[in-house]
């Protein structure tokens, strides 16, 4: 019986080898060969004398090639969006008729400060809160009549 056992692990091992070479004749001839793959051998040595049966132990590894990237992938791209029409350059506010004794009448546009009306028209932020008689110069609204006095 002690026979058996040398001839049964040499029968496992050839078994082995040749499972591997035709998993690879199979799997490797429709792939490119890789740079970056590693090649492996694998060194059968002779048989070793058999172990007590307590402690002996049987590994075998078979190790399969990856599978191949598929073939039959369809990408559909996005069309870029149509590019937006230019916008025409917003029309400078028209300029406000200035009276005969300097006075301006001004209507409040959207993102208008009493700051930047006063720069508009050369004269102090002072000037403008008081020809107008405005208690909280933080607060104006859109559409209300300005008076700007001379510069």
């Amino acid at each position: 019986m002690s026979h058996a056992r040398p001839c049964r692990r040499i029968t496992l091992i050839a078994l082995t080898v040749v499972l591997a070479l035709v998993l690879t004749s199979c799997f490797g001839e429709d792939e490119e060969p890789d740079e970056s793959a590693t090649t492996t051998t694998q060194q059968v040595s002779a048989p070793q004398p058999p172990t007590p049966p307590d402690t002996q132990a049987e590994v075998i590894a078979v190790e399969q090639p990856p599978p191949p990237p598929p073939t039959d992938t369809v990408t559909f791209e996005q069309p870029p969006p149509p590019p937006e029409p230019p916008q025409p350059p917003p029309e400078p506010p028209a300029e406000p008729p200035v009276g005969p004794d300097g006075i301006v009448l001004y209507t409040v546009q959207a993102g208008d400060t009493l700051f930047s009306i006063a720069q508009r028209f050369g004269v102090t932020l002072d000037a403008v809160i008081e020809a107008n008689n405005i208690s909280n110069p933080d607060v104006i609204f859109e559409g209300d009549t300005l008076t700007i006095p001379p510069g």
